[in-house]
């Protein structure tokens, strides 16, 4: 059955979804928090990378790290918006009303 012909379902949240996107974005506040407040107490230039030895062997400017809340964000809207669309995921068993 492809997802043209699979019913839509709309599958409201139960509370412990709702909670855990509440610590989900708790999470990605106190991500962003974090890395506001030590900002300025960061080096201009961080290590990026590191060998099997554990010594740095990249360098790179401290505005690398706005990637991981930005990266964080994106993925939990993306991730979020497809929930709303059970239909379109590849079930392994046709999906029926029942």
């Amino acid at each position: 059955m492809s997802a043209q012909n699979r019913p839509k379902l709309a599958i409201p949240r139960t509370p412990l979804e709702w909670g855990l996107e509440g610590v989900a974005f708790l999470g990605m506040l106190g991500a962003a928090v974090l890395l506001a407040t030590h900002w300025g107490q960061l080096p201009d230039s961080l290590p990026q990378h590191f060998d099997a030895a554990g010594n740095p062997a990249r360098w790179g400017p401290k505005s690398t790290l706005l990637l991981i809340p930005a990266v964080m964000v994106v993925m939990h809207v993306i991730l979020t918006a497809i929930s709303f669309f059970p239909q379109i995921y590849n079930y392994p068993h046709p999906i029926t009303e029942q």
